[in-house]
């Protein structure tokens, strides 16, 4: 167990925990001794080494459900995208790999979904939560200060990022922690929801086997997914609601979502 300190200035400063002095199972080390000085685990995986190392209590690390990493290039170049929901053209930075990097980056995508990064500096200021400000590298656990007070804490302290998608996810991310859930306006979040943004959720919920915890800290911030009286419900007046918004059945990608929707028709009717 270690001891929480004061919070510092937010992204004032990058901390590091080394990997020796981390509580991890020993795949999940002699995977990251095989990562680059540029590669780096992210997601379930990161956020589990944090919690289980800054936690007021002696907490076992979870078996994450997949990996999920990141390679930082060595070099990057603005370029104009469009933002189809908006309309209109933006300036991003993309990153340039050098064959070194792109190797990297094509054996890691064999282990798990793999994301190109510019740095760890902007990979921490786009974050959807605070538990997600943290990266698992061979030199061990980089966190931002913030990550650190809410993992003390058993907080999820939410971002600039206010989108009702990304404030589900994370509200979803409380109940499977058993932590507090993000301090959003979710009855404001969730008038402007759209049906997409409610399904990504609710289903992964189901993936998960907290479909009902899930549904029932949903349905305290509003009134209609309170009629709906159980998470079966909720997901078919949000498939119906699919349906007559876009003319043609939900049919998402993953096979393990249909068969969830499947499951729930078949024992709805």
């Amino acid at each position: 167990m270690t001891l929480c300190s004061p919070q510092s200035k937010r992204f004032e400063m990058i901390n590091l925990v080394p990997l020796k002095k981390l509580k991890l199972p020993p795949k999940i080390i002699a995977l990251t001794k095989t990562l680059k000085p540029y590669s780096f685990f992210k997601g379930g995986v990161a956020r589990e080494a944090l919690i289980t190392h800054f936690s007021y209590y002696d907490r076992i690390y979870r078996k994450p459900l997949d990996y999920d990493f990141i390679v930082f290039a060595s070099d990057y170049e603005d370029t104009l995208e469009w933002d189809h929901n908006l309309q209109e053209s933006y300036w991003e930075d993309s990153p340039i790999f050098t064959d070194e990097e792109e190797d990297e980056y094509y054996r890691l995508k064999g282990l798990g979904d793999t994301e190109k990064g510019v740095s760890k500096e902007s990979y921490f200021e786009s974050r959807d939560n605070t538990l997600n400000e943290v990266l698992l590298g061979r030199k061990g656990l980089y966190f931002t200060s913030e990550a650190k007070k809410d993992s003390c804490g058993a907080m999820i302290g939410g971002t600039d990022d206010q989108r009702p998608r990304v404030a589900l996810r994370n509200l979803l991310l409380s109940v499977r922690l058993g932590h507090n859930p993000p301090q959003y306006d979710y009855k404001s979040l969730l008038s402007g929801a759209t049906v997409i943004d409610e399904l990504i959720p609710i289903l992964k919920a189901y993936s998960l086997g907290l479909a009902d915890r899930y549904y029932q800290r949903l349905s305290k911030y509003n009134r209609e997914i309170k009629r709906d009286t159980d998470p079966d419900f909720y997901l078919l007046r949000l498939l119906a609601q699919f349906k007559l918004e876009r003319g043609r059945p939900f049919n998402p990608k993953d096979s393990y979502s249909r068969e969830v929707i499947q499951s729930v028709i078949d024992r709805s009717y």
